[in-house]
Parts: C-alpha cells; sequence; structure tokens
C-alpha cells in the first residue's frame, strides 16, 4: 500500500479541525473507514484502500480521531480509546459524511473496525446514514458510549431525557 495513494484533507467542525485521508473516484459513493484503537495506521489505510477498490469503485475517507497519534502498544492504545472524546467522536464521523456528500458522494455509509465497529453502532441511529458495516473482534465497553447510543435511539423516538 502506498501512502501517495492518499489525499490529506482538513475538517472543520463546530470549533475543531481534523485531518483525514481520502483515497478512491471523486464522484463515487462514500464510505467513512473508522480506526481500531491504535489509529489511523498502515493497517487501517490498507483497509480503506482495499475498499475503495470493490465492484465499481468507491471513496474511502479515513478520519483521523485521535488528532495524529497512533497506539504503538496494547497499553498505549488503551489509553488512547479511553481518552477519546466519543461525542465529538460521533460529530467528527457526521462531519466526514457530510465532506464526503459535498465533495461528489451523492451517497454516504460508515464501516468501522473494533472501536470503529462500536462507533459504527453510535451514529447508526443518526438520519443521514445509508448503511453500516461492522467489523470488530472485541467490541469496547465504555460506559460514555452507551450512554451515546440511547440518547440517539431516544432522540429518535421522540422522548425528552
Amino acid at each position: 500500500m502506498a501512502d501517495s495513494a492518499f489525499k490529506k484533507v482538513q475538517i472543520q467542525r463546530d470549533d475543531t479541525a481534523f485531518d483525514a485521508y481520502v483515497v478512491g473516484k471523486e464522484d463515487a459513493p462514500g464510505i467513512v473507514v473508522l480506526q481500531e484503537w491504535w489509529g489511523v495506521d498502515f493497517e487501517i489505510k490498507n483497509h480503506a484502500l482495499k475498499i475503495s477498490q470493490l465492484g465499481p469503485g468507491f471513496k474511502a475517507f479515513i478520519p483521523d480521531l485521535y488528532r495524529g497519534k497512533v497506539g504503538l502498544d496494547v497499553a498505549e492504545a488503551q489509553h488512547l480509546m479511553d481518552g477519546l472524546d466519543w461525542q465529538g467522536a460521533v460529530k467528527d464521523i457526521c462531519a466526514s459524511v457530510d465532506w464526503l456528500k459535498a465533495n461528489g458522494s451523492k451517497k454516504a455509509g460508515v464501516t468501522g473496525f473494533c472501536m470503529g465497529g462500536a462507533l459504527s453502532i453510535a451514529v447508526l441511529l443518526l438520519p443521514f446514514m445509508g448503511f453500516l458495516h461492522l467489523n470488530w473482534q472485541t467490541l469496547p465497553r465504555p460506559k460514555h458510549l452507551f450512554k451515546l447510543i440511547l440518547e440517539n435511539l431516544i432522540t429518535l423516538l421522540g422522548f425528552q431525557m
């Protein structure tokens, strides 16, 4: 996999900005590819490249949820995941879908690996989502994620917390 296949873009949302990596056909359906707890590393870029080459072609988009940090061992990856702003990560994912739709993708969806699979569940109930695909071996269980999923479900059903 060549890093040169990826285009680095910066996404602005609310009062923050984050980097993302894009690969694939410009006008193809978009897929937000969410990282494992390691961060945006060789493995997740390799997955995104392969996804972009499936079937007629896709535009794969990797938001950097850790803002440039990568876990090099289990303890560091655990520390990075524990420190993740889960609500902010969901907002980053929404901004990623918005970017894809504003940049040639008529449809967009989300897939995630391990921690990214958990985040895919968190955005499942949001109305913009066209499809969802999960890939995980062990699903992280932070209490913030389940609260976020419950809040989205309650909002979807029209109840107040």
